[in-house]
């Protein structure tokens, strides 16, 4: 039997994929209008079982775009392979491009040596 997955910090999500132009109150305009809206955030679910909210924006991964794109109606993607402490690495790296991209000054992304070689599996695999 493994050992539980380390504890992963992951901030709270505070904003929710509400539809907010929604502007007739019958049942029937409202769900004609949410069909338009796009989804904010799509579910990451770990191999162990964690689920993380990250915002599509955010999703860099070709495999997993691609995975979205010929569901339109699914939000959440289950990755059986990768454990809950990758997905986290792997998940604050997109935020880390989406927020630096290539800028030569950017500060260095720090992957904990113990995970360097999933991370790059998963990387690999997620073609990120």
């Amino acid at each position: 039997m493994s050992a539980p997955p380390a504890k992963i910090d992951v901030e709270p999500v505070t904003n929710t994929a509400v539809p907010n132009n929604v502007t007739e109150s019958t049942p029937q305009a409202a769900e004609e209008q949410s069909e338009l809206v796009e989804v904010d955030f799509i579910s990451l679910v770990s191999g162990d079982g964690y689920e993380f909210l990250v915002p599509r924006c955010c999703i860099l991964s070709p495999v997993i775009r691609r995975q979205l794109q010929l569901n339109r109606t699914e939000t959440t993607v289950t990755l059986d392979a990768i454990r809950a402490p990758i997905l986290h690495l792997v998940v604050q790296y997109w935020q880390y491009r989406r927020l630096y991209g290539l800028n030569p000054n950017r500060p260095p992304f720090e992957i904990p040596d113990e995970y360097a070689l999933e991370v790059q599996a998963a990387a690999a695999a997620l073609k990120t």
